[in-house]
């Protein structure tokens, strides 16, 4: 065998199956490439040293099979919804299960108080008679003052009456802003009742799952209860705990394919997201998060996985 082929593992099963190609030896021969162990004796001797070589250079040849890591699917939000006030339970709009969109009510609070109180602040808003009868009261001491300065520079009216005038005139005026001012205030009275009307009213802040309903109509809520609990399940969070020595070998964006456990099965690829900057020394691990698009819902939260990595050196 000439020594250029000597080193190569392609050009060598070439010269392997000139040489022998008679009987099941050659079958035998080409085992031992991956095998030297299973070389039949009539073989060894310095055909057995080239054969090591050649099976050096297939194992260098080979990829290095990817690294498979346990990880946990989980949804990438989970919400527990509460009330800004309490109060009692009036409706209830969803269920265990339901798929739910944000900003999609989930449950009313009694609320009458606070409608009566809306609808009052309403009336005053929406109101312009104050402003209406100032603005006539106005015009009319305009004119009026007018018609005394007239009066007065004719000689027929006193001075004293022009200053009367002209203090009407002011208190007039003044009595327009006051009133605009009112209405302001209104106004802003009406987006206050407003805003207490609709703090009980509770939308779903994201596009999600119900994963639980924890109260029922009729049934009194403090702040700190928890009304329902929300998923969302598109994107999917898959957290893993991978050892050091990945450090420096992965990175944000990567790209990792990730094995959900039987019998949901199947592949799909995630994105590496984010990578701990503090280490478990307990573990003497390091925490991964990787983000999975599910917008068909193709696999579930709560699933055990593994995740495969192709290590870079």
């Amino acid at each position: 065998m000439s020594g250029s082929c000597r080193f190569d593992a392609f050009c060598f099963k070439s010269e392997i199956r000139k040489k022998f190609q008679r009987t099941d030896s050659y079958g035998d021969v080409c085992s031992s490439l991956t095998d030297p162990a299973a070389m039949p004796l009539q073989f060894l001797g310095t055909t057995m040293i080239d054969l090591r070589v050649a099976h050096l250079l297939l194992s260098m040849a080979t990829p290095a099979a990817a690294e498979g890591y346990d990880c946990l699917i989980g949804p990438w939000r989970v919400v527990e919804l509460g009330t800004a006030d309490a109060g009692i339970i009036e409706e209830i709009g969803i269920d265990r299960g339901d798929r739910i969109e944000d900003g999609q009510v989930i449950a009313r609070m009694d609320s009458a108080i606070e409608q009566s109180t809306a609808a009052l602040a309403r009336q005053r808003a929406n109101s312009t008679t104050s402003v209406e009868l100032a603005q006539a009261q106005f015009e009319f001491e305009s004119s009026n003052l007018d018609r005394a300065r007239t009066l007065n520079e004719r000689g027929v009216l006193p001075d004293q009456e022009i200053s009367q005038a002209e203090a009407a005139f002011e208190i007039s005026r003044l009595r327009v802003s006051e009133a605009r001012e009112d209405k302001n205030a209104a106004e802003l009275e009406l987006k206050r009742a407003e805003t207490i009307l609709e703090r009980l009213v509770l939308r779903s802040p994201l596009d999600g799952v119900v994963m639980d309903v924890q109260t029922s109509v009729g049934e009194y809520v403090a702040q700190t209860d928890t009304v329902a609990t929300i998923a969302m399940i598109d994107p999917l969070r898959v957290e893993a705990f991978l050892p050091l020595d990945v450090l420096g070998r992965i990175q944000e964006g990567d790209e990792v394919a990730i094995l959900p456990q039987e019998p949901v099965g199947g592949r799909f690829m995630a994105t590496l997201d984010v990578i701990d900057e503090v280490i478990d020394a307990r573990s003497g691990t390091i925490g991964v998060r990787l983000r999975l698009e599910n917008p068909t819902q193709l696999t579930l939260a709560g699933l055990n996985c593994r995740m495969e990595l192709s290590l870079s050196d």
